[in-house]
């Protein structure tokens, strides 16, 4: 049993797990990555072309390292480079009929520039926000994706770590 479990705006099964839960991380492959980009006291987030505002993520290459797909994400889709990237979680989405659609991967990351990001990006531009907007978030500008429980449980992550103000 996940210690998080909720739905997201398409009915699909959410199952959030934190590092040091002690319920461990999903035994699935990860398919995907979510970033927690923190500058100062507050979150970078990007601009999709086509969803709205949200934080950067996206596919894991075949054979590449979750972790590095993390960066790879971040820089193409906010042009973000980090001084410090770490694992914090992991979720689970699953069908409403049960079918596991994706594993992702929750990294949490100290961004240490904002550098211009390639053309062919997704993203249009990065968006710092001093103090990351409380949830919840309206959608549009937000993208659909920051629409359930999940950034609203990051934030309460990021608060209880001290990384983020109360």
């Amino acid at each position: 049993m996940y210690p998080h479990t909720f739905s997201d705006r398409l009915g699909n099964r959410i199952e959030l797990v934190w590092e040091e839960s002690g319920k461990g991380l999903p035994p699935e492959a990860p398919t995907d990555v979510l970033v927690v980009p923190q500058l100062g006291r507050g979150l970078v987030f990007t601009r999709h072309r086509t969803r709205g505002i949200e934080l950067p993520g996206g596919k894991i290459h075949p054979g590449e390292p979750p972790l590095l797909a993390a960066a790879r994400e971040a820089y193409e889709e906010a042009g973000i480079s980090f001084r410090a990237l770490r694992r914090i979680g992991a979720y689970r989405i699953r069908a409403p009929e049960g079918t596991l659609l994706h594993v992702k991967i929750v990294f949490w990351g100290e961004v240490d520039a904002l550098l211009p990001f390639p053309a062919a990006s997704d993203g249009l531009e990065a968006l710092v926000y001093p103090e990351p907007p409380s949830p919840p978030l309206p959608v549009p500008p937000f993208s659909p994706y920051l629409g359930d429980d999940l950034y609203a449980h990051i934030l309460t992550y990021g608060r209880k770590k001290g990384w983020l103000p109360p």
